[in-house]
């Protein structure tokens, strides 16, 4: 058996925000304007054109009346925060990532000036000056089982730069792990996307749309209660498999 290889559930689709637009001629080539929407786009992993097919059955079936959902019923695969949401800095040129850390401390990629390929790596104080420029920025991965198009063993993955909804997500996260004492894997939340009021680099007042996790209780003993019949269930699974 292969030693610590990652843990990496299989993507059986995406979940987005946005989508790539028209294509513009730029100095360096041609690229998409992205478009950004006010509800959830959820994918296939097969690819149209420029963008991921939309499953359009699945869009209907979580808004029957408009096919735009602004809340999904998600459950995660895993108790720790960090294996169901990844989150990092990262400097890209292109396609090509540059530099990524945890916050503390980043690894610097150097490139080869003739090859453009990696030199070598240094390890460097994180963050730096190029976050406040914004040519650094946070990135966030988000891997979720969608309960109403269950799929155990795969996952739907939302991806985000937005510092707004990493907050949001690893906040909202925290607490409910807080509340259950660790227990995440299985309990029934909901993702949803929200408007919320910012205030940006030049100092202006925007509204953009970030998303959140909650619980899906009514309050919060009952998400006491839920972590508990899940731990019972997991004691009970245990103890019948190690009968056999």
């Amino acid at each position: 058996m292969i030693k610590n290889l990652p843990i990496r559930l299989a993507e059986v689709g995406k979940i987005k925000i946005g989508r790539k637009g028209e294509k513009r001629q730029g100095s360096k080539g041609t690229y998409n304007i992205p478009e950004k929407v006010d509800y959830f786009i959820i994918t296939t992993m097969e690819k149209v054109g420029d963008n991921f097919r939309v499953d359009e059955s699945l869009m209907r079936k979580l808004d029957p009346k408009n096919s735009k959902p602004r809340q999904l019923k998600i459950a995660l695969p895993y108790d720790r925060i960090d294996l169901n949401f990844f989150t990092e800095y990262g400097l890209y040129m292109g396609r090509k990532r540059l530099c990524f850390g945890d916050g503390e401390k980043a690894t610097k990629i150097h490139l080869n000036e003739n090859t453009k390929k990696e030199d070598f790596r240094e390890e460097v104080k994180c963050p730096c000056e190029h976050l406040e420029s914004g040519k650094c920025k946070a990135h966030g991965i988000l891997s979720v089982i969608l309960r109403d198009n269950f799929k155990l063993g795969g996952v739907y993955q939302f991806r985000t730069t937005s510092i707004n909804s990493i907050i949001n997500i690893m906040s909202g996260l925290t607490q409910i792990q807080h509340l259950t004492q660790g227990i995440l894997a299985m309990i029934p939340l909901v993702m949803s996307l929200q408007p919320q009021t910012v205030v940006d680099r030049d100092n202006h007042t925007r509204t953009i749309y970030a998303v959140n996790i909650t619980a899906d209780v009514s309050e919060w003993k009952q998400l006491l209660d839920t972590a508990k019949e899940i731990s019972m269930i997991r004691a009970n699974a245990a103890i019948s498999i190690r009968s056999m």
